[in-house]
């Protein structure tokens, strides 16, 4: 019999789900392919039925599935409501947060009743709550002796105009997605809207951003973002295969097995004097942009770390069973081909301080 994967979607034409898909078939597994979004019309139909033997979801048997994948769960189910400047733009985001929240509660029941019967849930709600909540994750690699640059986050002008005179400083936001951007303490006055939108501000590391994407415990492929900007996702060029150093490596491991996070994409920096730094923790990331060669070489890993756990292989195993081949291209331009419009637009606007 097939071993069974469910890959839970956000539309049904989604490029990566569907890679992943054709990945898993070619492997010999049997896939299960269903929507999570609350406006499906299945939903009211079909729903979900969980008792002590079995698990139905919009009226498929997912008792037996081995693993369940979850592509982009926080654009549709956000883990907590972001930061606002109006009273209705709060109410619209309230609004969704509230609808989303009966389908949340429900998908959530059924994912944790997989994972105690030993499924593994790849970008469970847990890491996308990490990635939703950025100062507490930066707070976490801190004081896990991992190596983060050094930050603050407030909404108080006055602390974050003192910390930018140390030197140069980067803003972030400090939930979800959003724009890094260059601030001077010069900038940070009163009325800038930081009071309504607290944020991240870092010390300014000078050197190459590198996206690295892991598999179960293992780096699969790391890229250095060519770009000239600030912000590396602004205006980038291109990507080329980068040699992350291993003290990086074992620090993302670590966290990616503390969190149960199978597949991640990671931003790291390394500066112009060798410092090495994490940036930024992505479960479940969107990897389209890195061009069609290279978001096939990541999935089809997945797929195939998938496949290998399915026959009862530990992660730490499988992870080292992994055997990739030989890449055929060392640099690729940015594609951005398929990308949404509404992604674009959560990330433009994910910093809304006036700087």
């Amino acid at each position: 019999m097939k071993k069974k994967v469910l890959i839970l979607y956000p539309f049904a034409d989604d490029p990566q789900s569907v890679i992943l898909c054709e990945e898993l078939v070619k492997l010999g597994l049997k896939v299960i392919y269903l929507p999570f979004r609350s406006d499906d019309e299945n939903w009211c139909e079909k729903g979900l039925y969980i008792d002590s033997d079995t698990i139905y979801y919009l009226g498929n048997d997912i008792t037996d599935v081995k693993t369940v994948f979850i592509r982009a769960l926080a654009f549709s189910v956000p883990s907590n409501q972001p930061a606002y400047l109006s009273r209705t733009e709060q109410a619209v985001w309230h609004a969704k947060y509230l609808q989303e929240n009966i389908r949340f509660s429900s998908l959530f029941s059924m994912l944790e009743i997989l994972r105690q019967r030993g499924v593994i849930i790849i970008n469970h709600p847990y890491a996308y709550f990490q990635h939703n909540t950025k100062t507490q994750f930066f707070s976490r690699l801190f004081y896990q002796g991992c190596s983060v640059p050094e930050f603050i986050s407030t909404n108080d002008t006055d602390i974050a105009r003192k910390f930018c005179q140390k030197g140069p400083c980067v803003c972030k936001s400090s939930y979800g997605i959003g724009a890094t951007r260059a601030v001077k303490s010069e900038s940070l006055a009163a009325g800038c809207g930081l009071d309504k939108t607290p944020a991240i501000f870092q010390k300014q590391v000078k050197g190459d951003t590198i996206r690295v994407h892991t598999v179960g415990t293992k780096v699969v492929l790391s890229l250095k973002i060519l770009s000239e900007g600030i912000d590396s996702r602004t205006n980038t060029a291109g990507f080329e295969v980068f040699s992350l150093p291993e003290r990086l490596q074992d620090e993302i491991r670590r966290i990616n097995m503390k969190y149960e996070s199978y597949y991640s994409a990671w931003d790291a920096i390394v500066g112009h004097e060798n410092e090495c730094y994490l940036l930024d923790f992505n479960p479940g990331p969107y990897i389209g942009w890195i061009g069609s060669y290279f978001t096939r070489y990541v999935m089809s890993a997945l797929a195939l770390f998938i496949s290998l756990h399915s026959e009862g292989v530990s992660v730490e195993s499988t992870s080292a069973a992994l055997t990739l081949p030989e890449l055929d291209f060392h640099k690729v331009e940015v594609d951005h081909s398929g990308l949404r419009h509404d992604y674009v637009d959560l990330y433009k606007r994910g910093l809304r301080i006036r700087l």
